[in-house]
Formats: C-alpha cells, sequence, structure tokens
C-alpha cells in the first residue's frame, strides 16, 4: 500500500517537516506542492529530496 500526499503551501518549514520525513518512509510519495506563487511552488526542494518510482 503507498500514500500519496499533495502539499499546499510552500513554506521554509515544509522541507523539515514533512518532506524530508516522507522522504524516510518506504510507500509515502509527496507528489504535488502548491502555493500561492507558482515559483515558490516550482522552486521547492520536492525533486531533491524525494524519492522517485517509489
Amino acid at each position: 500500500m503507498s500514500v500519496c500526499v499533495g502539499v499546499r503551501g510552500a513554506a521554509r518549514v515544509v522541507r523539515s517537516a514533512l518532506l524530508e520525513p516522507a522522504a524516510t518512509l518506504d510507500g509515502v510519495e509527496v507528489t504535488a506542492i502548491a502555493a500561492r506563487e507558482p515559483e515558490r511552488a516550482a522552486g521547492s526542494t520536492l525533486s531533491s529530496v524525494c524519492r522517485s518510482g517509489s
């Protein structure tokens, strides 16, 4: 079983509070980040922190 997670908001705390812990868990994948300012979501650390294809 796997869980896909989307994040609403790209505050700095998201990396340490959600992305890094999620990257250590099997079956959890952060698949999207949304923000009021698209460049903040696009500039997020999603690809550098989370595993792909898990």
